[in-house]
Parts: C-alpha cells; structure tokens; sequence
C-alpha cells in the first residue's frame, strides 16, 4: 500500500526538502504552501497523513487542524506538526491540540521518516481497532435483532395457544353441562366422562402456558416457523373437528 502525505509549509527549502525526502521512502506526497491551500488539499485529496507547519503567516497550524476536525472526511486524519521552537511552550502546545507527534527544526531524514512510520502505524492500529468495534457492534446488532424476533414469534405462539385453549375450554365446559341433562344414562355417563377427562387436560394445559417462553430453544421456534406453526389458516378446520363441534352437531 501506498500512503499518501500532505506537506503544508510557506518555507519553500523546508517544504521541499520534506518532499524529497518521502518521496525517496516511496510514500505519495502532495504539497501547499500555506495553510488555505493545505485544507483544500486535504479536502480533496484525503492524504492519510499531514506534515504541518505550526507557525504560518496566512493560517496556522492549529487553525487548519481545527477547520480539517470539523468535516466528517478530513476529521480522523493524522497529522504531525512542524515547530523551530524546541522549549516547553512547544511541547504544550502541541498538547493542547491533542497531538503526540511533532518535529522540532531543525530535525534529521532519520527522525522525520521514524516520526511518519510511527504515525501510520499508529493510525493503521487504530482503523483495525475502529473496524473490529464496528463488526462487534454489527454482530450485537443482529443478535439483538434476532431475540426481538424470536420474542415477538414467541409471544404470537403464546397467545395463540391461550387464545385456542380459552376457546376449546369453553365448549368443553358447555358440553358437560348440555350432556349432564342427557336422558339417556348410559350415553350420558359415557359422553359426561369424556368430556370432563378432556376438559381436565385442557385445564393442566392452560395451566402451564406460563412455563412455555423458559422451556422453548432456538431449534424449536426454527421447526415452527418452517412448519408454520403460527399460520392460522388452519382455524376454521380445527373450528369444525373440535370435540365442542361434534357434540353440537349431535344434538
């Protein structure tokens, strides 16, 4: 990968000599003379690395770097700044303005390439890191997607087999008191003890619907969901065939 490297410095030798520099490390370098020329360079070129002067007549240093901070494109670039002054202030001005990596003039080729190695480095470092937190915010994501959507299929099958069970419940229970005014004993007691063993199960049913949402796994919502399970176009058959049904049906 080729990196490419904005120098922005109004002094011609300096500016120059950086330039020759790089571009013998085989890195891509593009220059500007002063600092309006170096925002619009970076705007249009997106260099992954900027060498600034601190001191410049027309904009400083700072200024640039404040102004490339608020466009979303140029925000994260790095950049290494350039000072002759080599005292405290010096230091804490580039602390002021979040940096950890500047050059101090005069500076050597050995320094200056260490100084953009360590900056890519570090900057490359942090895209990885960036990159990994985004493909785990991803991956949370979609988890999290894939629990709202068992929740909500699961809710569905919960209510749908309360609603089914109040339902066969109330016909059972109409049946057994129908039946229990059936004249004929034999066929009363028969049909009376159907029903209320029926009935009872359906109750014990109803009774352990609350116990379904922690006993289901993932492997069983799947098999019902490719079974359609949920589809209710079975409702006016199992209308017909319901044991409530049939006991209508013979009176």
């Amino acid at each position: 990968m080729t990196y490419k490297i904005l120098v922005i410095d109004d002094k011609d030798f300096i500016r120059q000599k950086i330039v020759e520099l790089l571009t013998n490390e085989q890195f891509e370098v593009i220059q500007a003379v002063n600092g309006k020329q170096g925002v619009q360079l970076a705007i249009r070129e997106q260099p992954h690395l900027i060498i600034c002067d601190i001191v410049m007549p027309d904009l400083r240093g700072d200024q640039v770097l404040e102004k490339l901070r608020q466009i979303s494109e140029t925000s994260s670039i790095p950049f290494i700044f350039l000072t002759a002054r080599s005292n405290h202030s010096s230091r804490w001005q580039a602390g002021k303005l979040g940096l950890d990596d500047y050059l101090v003039k005069p500076f050597t080729k050995e320094e200056l390439i260490r100084a953009v190695r360590s900056r890519l480095q570090k900057q490359t470092f942090f895209l990885a890191q960036l990159n990994s937190c985004y493909e785990q915010v991803k991956q949370l994501k979609h988890k999290n997607q894939q629990i709202e959507n068992r929740k909500e299929v699961e809710e569905e099958i919960i209510s749908n087999f309360v609603e089914d069970l109040r339902g066969n419940f109330s016909k059972l229970n109409l049946a057994v008191q129908l039946l229990k005014k059936e004249a004929s004993p034999e066929k009363r007691a028969r049909y009376i003890a159907i029903l209320e063993q029926e009935l009872a199960s359906e109750l014990q049913l109803l009774n352990k619907v609350s116990h379904l949402q922690t006993l289901m796994k993932s492997e069983d919502f799947s098999f019902l969901e490719q079974y359609k399970f949920l589809d209710n176009s079975n409702e006016n058959e199992a209308e017909q065939t319901s044991p409530g049904a049939t006991i209508q049906q013979e009176y």
